[in-house]
């Protein structure tokens, strides 16, 4: 399916021209269409090679590749396959562009032409989103920033502050609903000025919520991960990040990653121990450090004691307690005990100091998939449950005294988690709650290996 524009790429205004280049973009005046030349010189001359009537077949559609070492985007043909998920029918991209190597990839919902607050999105009367696919790996792979993305922006000084999430090649598609039949979720081409809107939305950080562009991003990153994490040799995790990262790098507190089956984490020999009673013991690896300071915005953090402020992860300090419950959050001092929590981890700099917690990697000792809901889930456990049942006995932390573990056992038990689990997702719905998310107890996989 191809939507076309009509609007001055630029202002939306009613356009009176197009590029005699490409006959693809328009404008209303020569001052837009100049003002426009930077970004659109990039893809111009190749967009002829692109046309329709060049079209590999009915299941191909156009495209944007940036690879991570050419400063130059260019359009490429996409194979797509529809299939059936739950109630709904989706084309899937079968053409893989981000490495034979890539591990795993994960989709963003960019932009949808109708979103109020983006006017210069407002295009066409069929509504699409752009979805840009990228390498789930680059948070512990050690891919440079992608130099396509990077020679998009201008404003140089914030130049890392917007391109570090996007790392190693990037792939940019279009997705649309069938305007004949709402459960078909089909691909659609993209133009010229859709190099724009995904360089403008990655820049400004501008992610629609509309309904449709949540269920859009939700279906297909969900179809993604539901196809690709039932390979035998992929397990899906995620990653916490501490504050340096989300903030410095604009990363989400909690990122779904895809990892290997033989990834080194699952040689960390940490005890689960109250984990392993909830059903599905828990494993930690750190992951390097990987923001700057100076663009960091860190909102103060009182346990710190001279740790690097950045490395702040409150998250993990709360999660571990349901690794080592003789390490709660707040020791007799006030102080958040990380210096425990590293020992037993890991340590997270090559030198081995203990520079904070850091961003950790937290899996399933079984090998089964890990979401972020379980996660929050688990977070949310951690916080109202376990920590209450802690509190009265920091006066025996003070003494020196051990944890009362068999007490602490009583609260940590499968059967109070599932209960609180079901609590807590009917009260905190994320958008891929409409298509039913799945208990820790509910996950398919094939398991810990022999």
């Amino acid at each position: 399916m191809s939507i076309q524009h009509y609007g001055c790429e630029i202002c939306s205004h009613a356009a009176s021209t197009r590029c005699r280049g490409c006959l693809s973009s328009r404008y209303c005046s020569e001052s837009c269409q100049k003002a426009g030349w930077t970004k659109h010189k990039l893809v111009c001359k190749t967009y002829k090679d692109f046309s329709d009537d060049k079209r590999p077949g009915p299941a191909f559609h156009r495209g944007i590749l940036f690879p991570e070492d050419d400063k130059h985007p260019r359009f490429v043909w996409l194979e797509f396959e529809r299939r059936d998920f739950l109630d709904r029918a989706v084309d899937m991209i079968k053409t893989n562009l981000i490495g034979s190597d890539a591990v795993g990839a994960q989709f963003k919902s960019i932009g949808i032409t109708d979103a109020p607050r983006a006017p210069t999105l407002t295009r066409s009367s069929q509504l699409y989103s752009i979805v840009l696919e990228r390498r789930d790996a680059i948070s512990i792979d050690g891919r440079q920033i992608n130099v396509s993305i990077n020679n998009l922006f201008e404003k140089r000084h914030i130049q890392r502050d917007r391109c570090s999430e996007w790392r190693g090649p990037v792939v940019a598609f279009g997705m649309s609903v069938n305007k004949n039949d709402e459960s078909l979720f089909e691909a659609c081409d993209l133009h010229t000025v859709d190099l724009r809107l995904a360089g403008n939305a990655v820049f400004k950080g501008e992610f629609p919520t509309t309904t449709l562009d949540l269920q859009l991003e939700t279906l297909v990153s969900r179809f993604l991960v539901k196809s690709r994490s039932t390979q035998a040799d992929t397990v899906l995790g995620v990653r916490i990040n501490c504050e340096g990262d989300a903030s410095s790098n604009r990363r989400e507190p909690l990122e779904l990653v895809t990892i290997p089956r033989d990834h080194s984490i699952f040689q960390v020999t940490v005890s689960p121990a109250l984990s392993e009673q909830l059903g599905f013991p828990l494993l930690m690896k750190a992951l390097p450090c990987d923001w700057d300071p100076k663009m960091a915005v860190l909102t103060s953090c009182p346990y710190m004691e001279g740790d690097m402020p950045g490395a702040c992860n409150d998250t993990v300090c709360d999660l571990y307690m349901l690794v080592d419950p003789t390490a709660p959050k707040h020791c007799a001092s006030g102080s958040c005990l990380r210096s425990n929590i590293l020992k037993s981890v890991q340590t997270f700099t090559s030198s081995g100091e203990l520079k904070g917690t850091g961003s950790v990697l937290v899996v399933r000792q079984d090998r089964k998939d890990l979401s972020v809901q379980h996660v929050e889930a688990m977070h949310g456990f951690a916080n109202l449950r376990l920590a209450p049942a802690l509190l009265p006995q920091i006066d025996a932390l003070k003494e020196g005294q051990a944890v009362d573990k068999d007490a602490v056992s009583q609260v940590v038990t499968k059967e109070r988690f599932q209960e609180f689990f079901e609590q807590w997702d009917d009260a905190h719905p994320c958008s891929c709650h409409q298509f039913g998310h799945p208990s820790p107890y509910e996950v398919d996989g094939a398991g810990e290996e022999d």
